[in-house]
């Protein structure tokens, strides 16, 4: 019997929780004998699995700066794979195109929807629009609950739930790596927060706060991560003269020796998913200020 190929259909891999996710679900096919995963994406990545258990492609060799230009050779590379039939689409990112290339080969495609609707749908025509193109799918998986009645509400579609996973035991593992780190001070409120430097996440509204109460507090605030509103954020914090207090670090592969050293996370986003840095943060039994954004 021909094992039946699964592709991972996510064309910009970065540094988020979808991609976390992803690892998760190549994580449960390694041993498999039913199928083979393959990932679509348009940059070069590492991913540590105890097996290689899958192929990518095309894995661009030039480095390609606009999202659109890797939708594009990945949908090229999608629609190629399918044609050779045998295959199902697990689709992360840019479902739209994966959706055309599902009808285009006829091919089966579960679609992961990882933005609310009320980020994206502001009027009835796009409504509609989407609404046709999502019944397209054969599943489509959302992470929660009050995403699950927002697909309902905006679409009329019912969608199943897959939660968000957390390997509690490899991040009580990567807490214990060795940090050469003095930002954090004792007797000062630590404070930490992860996730990409975009306006989705909202960094500049816990630099403010921290501006606006630094004469009646002592604080030390890490921020993890990398993104275009980088320049925004450094110039905010030079102008108020807030070096000593608020320091920016890229992305880290193992965030979890940083959110150990500090006594709670923030989590200041305009909207989310289902946040992985929270269930991690929670797993580390660290407090937590979230946001009550969507």
């Amino acid at each position: 019997m021909m094992m039946k190929k699964i592709i991972f259909y996510n064309p910009s891999f970065e540094t988020g929780g979808v991609e976390k996710n992803i690892i998760s679900f190549l994580g449960h096919f390694e041993n498999s004998l039913k199928y083979i995963p393959i990932l679509i994406l348009a940059n070069k990545i590492k991913i540590k699995l105890k097996k290689k258990n899958y192929t990518s492609t095309p894995n661009a060799k030039i480095k390609l700066k606009f999202r659109f230009l890797k939708y594009i050779l990945s949908f090229f590379y999608l629609i190629k794979i399918c044609l050779q039939g045998n295959c199902i689409i697990l689709s992360f990112q840019n479902n739209i195109f994966a959706l055309i290339a599902s009808i285009i080969t006829n091919t089966k495609i579960i679609v992961r929807l990882n933005t609310s609707p009320e980020k994206y749908i502001k009027s009835k025509i796009i409504k509609i629009i989407f609404k046709f193109i999502y019944k397209k799918s054969d599943i489509i998986l959302v992470n929660d609950e009050d995403f699950k009645k927002s697909v309902k509400l905006y679409f009329n579609l019912n969608a199943k739930i897959v939660h968000n996973c957390v390997d509690i035991k490899k991040i009580n593992q990567y807490k214990r790596s060795k940090i050469k780190f003095s930002f954090f001070k004792k007797k000062y409120l630590n404070i930490i927060s992860v996730g990409r430097l975009t306006s989705q996440k909202d960094h500049i509204i816990l630099i403010k706060a921290i501006n606006n109460s630094k004469k009646k507090n002592k604080f030390r605030v890490l921020i993890l991560g990398s993104g275009d509103q980088k320049n925004n954020l450094v110039n905010y914090i030079k102008q108020n003269n807030l070096e000593k207090i608020i320091k920016i670090s890229k992305y880290q592969k193992n965030p979890y020796k940083y959110i150990n050293q500090s006594n709670l996370l923030v989590l200041p986003s305009k909207y989310e998913g289902s946040p992985n840095i929270l269930l991690e943060t929670a797993a580390l039994k660290k407090l937590i200020i979230s946001s009550n954004c969507r």
